[in-house]
């Protein structure tokens, strides 16, 4: 190959790598508010949503954060009530939640945190009363019901607990006066069985009949 046509291959090859990098240059697309203030800003990379999506309030405030890659949720998305305080935040990876989410109450206070591995629950599992106490805890393993679970009433009495397995064990309520008010079998997270519910004496006063979490049947005590 002479100097000539080494050039034209040199310059035609640089063409090719420069219009392929303009395909792929990053931009940032803006949205409005009637008032003038900015409603939403969203990075791409091309065509595909990359860096970081935001969306405001009115007063200008940010409502909900994005972080993509390459088209696909990765890293955290946050919202916010219009009071300032946070709504929820989640971890992304790969587009599926992977991670810690939590959710808040308008007060700031934690309503509910779950652990997320690759799109499935998978830890601990927490459910809070809106006065910061909590109603339930538990965990996860590989989206089923698994290990120790218990539940509280706002005043941080235990009102029932649960041992599972792989999705499946047995849930125990209790009254206020400790005697039992329910137990109830589980099987790959669904009411499975005979549910049996009891008075505040310790009496059976009915049986409730389950197949994969759908009622089926029910009868009372005599």
């Amino acid at each position: 190959m002479n100097h000539t046509h080494l050039l034209r291959y040199l310059i035609f090859s640089a063409g090719i790598l420069l219009v392929a990098s303009g395909c792929q240059r990053t931009r940032v697309e803006k949205t409005y508010h009637p008032n003038g203030k900015t409603a939403s800003e969203v990075e791409y990379k091309g065509s595909l949503k990359h860096g970081k999506a935001v969306w405001y309030y009115e007063d200008g405030r940010k409502e909900v954060e994005y972080s993509y890659r390459e088209g696909e949720l990765e890293g955290t998305v946050t919202r916010w009530y219009f009071n300032g305080n946070i709504e929820f935040r989640e971890a992304y990876s790969g587009n599926l939640l992977h991670g810690t989410s939590e959710y808040f109450f308008i007060t700031g206070k934690l309503s509910e945190e779950k652990h997320y591995r690759e799109g499935t629950l998978h830890g601990l599992y927490l459910l809070n009363w809106e006065n910061g106490s909590a109603k339930i805890r538990g965990n996860y393993a590989h989206g089923l019901f698994d290990g120790k679970w218990e539940y509280f009433d706002e005043k941080e009495s235990k009102v029932g607990e649960a041992s599972f397995q792989q999705g499946s064990g047995t849930m125990t309520g209790y009254h206020k006066n400790g005697k039992i008010s329910r137990v109830v079998p589980y099987q790959n997270n669904l009411k499975q069985g005979k549910e049996q519910v009891y008075d505040e004496s310790g009496t059976l006063t009915e049986e409730l009949v389950y197949e994969k979490g759908e009622l089926v049947g029910k009868t009372y005590a005599k």
